[in-house]
């Protein structure tokens, strides 16, 4: 029995340039889990469409269609800061029929005192790709290289050098709390401009009201390649093959500042072991796809793998590492 809304996924495949993964026709076949699933199964994306969180969780809802046997719906749920989609993971059955692919906030929400949301409400499934944060400045700015633009704000007063990427306590704002704590200076010595995204926020640097963006430079990289942008650095351990010659802040100054825009398949807390098993193995094998692989290759991601309960450790400390960050943007709320 072929899946009638195939077409509509290839359509989607062919324009994300992986096409070429798919076979010519998905037949449902039996599985050892004759219980689950026999039915539909429901994706929530906390953001909106169109977005990173979004096609990563259309690809991987793709492959793991293919491995269940079983439509997955992609269901965008945008608001309050993600709060609204992960809050509604949160609240769903835990019977494996509602996931989520849930993304950083949901270590800080409680930290922030935004939602009583933690890693806790949720069944860790597996964590497959994350892109990393960078500092970008335009390409008509004095600084051509990352020690210019830091001696140039250690100079000057606090508050002088503005940022953006992303609205008041996201990913891209804690990225430029943990650089400045980085070296040296507090948290908040820059100034930050909240924006709606890393879109907005490049387009600001370009003409000229802010100073620096602190987002991935994947999110800009139409910009960089038009040469109006100018990566200076990554916020990630090593260089990555889509910048090859952006050095990292940790060999230019032996920090262990880390930052980078990640996203999790999960599921409600309480879901059962062998339905968690199931998905985990699924995710596996999506993980390992070609389709996968070449969607993280050209949106600038990392590939990275961890599932079940070493996720679960993953989520905690990534929110204890982010914490005394939190604390020096004046964010921590508890």
């Amino acid at each position: 029995m072929k899946l009638q809304h195939l077409p509509s996924r290839r359509r989607f495949l062919q324009q994300a340039g992986f096409a070429a993964a798919l076979p010519a026709t998905l037949a449902w076949s039996g599985s050892a889990y004759a219980a689950w699933p026999d039915r539909p199964i429901s994706m929530i994306v906390p953001w909106g469409a169109g977005g990173a969180t979004d096609a990563i969780a259309r690809v991987v809802g793709f492959e793991l269609e293919r491995d269940l046997d079983r439509p997955i719906n992609i269901v965008n749920r945008s608001g309050g800061g993600g709060i609204v989609g992960h809050t509604a993971i949160v609240n769903a059955a835990p019977d494996g029929y509602t996931l989520g692919m849930a993304t950083l906030e949901i270590t800080l929400y409680k930290f922030m005192g935004l939602a009583n949301i933690t890693p806790a409400d949720f069944t860790p499934i597996a964590r497959m790709g994350f892109v990393p944060g960078g500092i970008s400045v335009s390409s008509t700015s004095p600084y051509k290289t990352i020690q210019e633009l830091v001696t140039a704000i250690k100079k000057a007063p606090k508050g002088t050098f503005t940022a953006s990427g992303v609205g008041v306590g996201g990913s891209w704002h804690i990225n430029a709390g943990g650089w400045m704590r980085s070296i040296g200076l507090e948290p908040n010595y820059l100034r930050w401009v909240p924006s709606q995204g890393a879109a907005p926020a490049y387009q600001e640097l370009m003409a000229g009201s802010i100073d620096i963006v602190t987002a991935s430079p994947a999110e800009g990289r139409s910009l960089i390649e038009a040469g109006r942008v100018r990566p200076l650095a990554l916020t990630h351990s090593e260089r990555v093959d889509m910048f090859p010659n952006v050095p990292t802040l940790k060999e230019i100054y032996g920090t262990d500042w880390e930052m980078s825009s990640w996203m999790a398949l999960v599921g409600p807390a309480g879901m059962p072991k062998d339905v968690t098993e199931r998905l985990i193995a699924s995710a596996k094998k999506a993980q390992e796809s070609k389709a996968f692989s070449d969607f993280l290759k050209e949106r600038g991601f990392i590939k990275v793998w961890e599932a079940g309960d070493d996720l679960a450790q993953y989520f905690n400390a990534f929110g204890t590492r982010m914490e005394p960050v939190l604390r020096g943007l004046d964010l921590l709320k508890t």
